[in-house]
């Protein structure tokens, strides 16, 4: 009720860790629908070891499920490189198009 008084916009949630198989994924979506959704780390990594010469940040990839069906994510800590410089770089890294889409600050 106090957490409520200062953000009465706020949402009560549980964020929970699932551990199995990535084949699994599709029947652990299905368990949420219609509200929840799953999130599939798929390998984490410091951005210099495929930008040498660009700021270090930290990525991690993923799958994202839900009732409109999986999406890839890359979700870093910071840009490593310039914001025009992004989109291009993380289909190179993916192999995919990718769109890129900054978070805005807390």
């Amino acid at each position: 009720d106090e957490f409520h008084q200062l953000q009465p916009e706020s949402k009560m949630l549980y964020r929970g860790y699932i551990h199995a198989p990535m084949d699994d994924l599709p029947q652990v979506v299905q368990s949420m629908i219609p509200h929840g959704r799953a999130l599939l780390n798929l390998c984490e990594f410091g951005t210099r070891q495929v930008l040498p010469t660009a700021e270090e940040s930290y990525a991690v990839v993923g799958v994202i499920g839900s009732e409109s069906g999986f999406k890839v994510e890359v979700r870093l800590n910071r840009a490593p490189l310039p914001e025009d410089e992004m989109e291009a770089w993380m289909k190179a890294l993916t192999g995919m198009p990718m769109v890129y889409s900054p978070l805005a600050l807390y």
